[in-house]
């Protein structure tokens, strides 16, 4: 682990720390002074990631058919590579990454693809719950905006 506040947070202690578990992984970290409303000094740090990208699907996408797939194929021609010969003097990246390489020709090969079509769904980020309640909320202004809603009704009577 390494500790990246090089300053002090609070007076001259190092209260405030962020670790992580690669050394480059945080860039710049500085102190822009005390808070108005306290003793701690705010931290600022720049936090290096890579970003991958996720392609965006359209009404319909193509996914590989999994149940319709001829894994038999698949297995004999993985039992046919010579894996001895093929990972002699490789890392263990490059032999992982060699290894995925073929298995996802085996992949294409023969597995049939299909055509996934979009249907309504909710947001990667949002949980099931979440989901049941803003249903719930969308339910309830529906019958306040409702005018044959009983609590309208009683409303506008007691309105008048």
């Amino acid at each position: 682990m390494k500790q990246h506040v090089p300053c002090a947070t609070r007076q001259d202690a190092i209260l405030d720390l962020i670790f992580t578990d690669e050394e480059d992984m945080i860039d710049h970290v500085e102190s822009l002074g005390p808070l108005a409303t306290s003793d701690h000094s705010l931290l600022k740090w720049n936090l290096i990631t890579s970003v991958r990208e996720i392609e965006s699907r359209a009404s319909g996408s193509l996914n590989l058919d999994y149940r319709r797939g001829d894994f038999s194929s698949i297995q004999s021609e993985l039992k046919n590579v010579n894996w001895d010969k093929l990972f002699d003097g490789s890392s263990t990246d490059d032999a992982w990454y060699t290894f995925c390489s073929i298995l996802h020709e085996c992949e294409i090969k023969y597995i049939p693809q299909r055509i996934k079509h979009k249907q309504q769904s909710k947001p990667i980020w949002m949980s099931h719950k979440a989901l049941k309640l803003l249903k719930k909320k969308y339910k309830a202004y529906g019958k306040y905006k409702s005018v044959g809603h009983p609590a309208y009704k009683k409303a506008a009577c007691s309105y008048r």
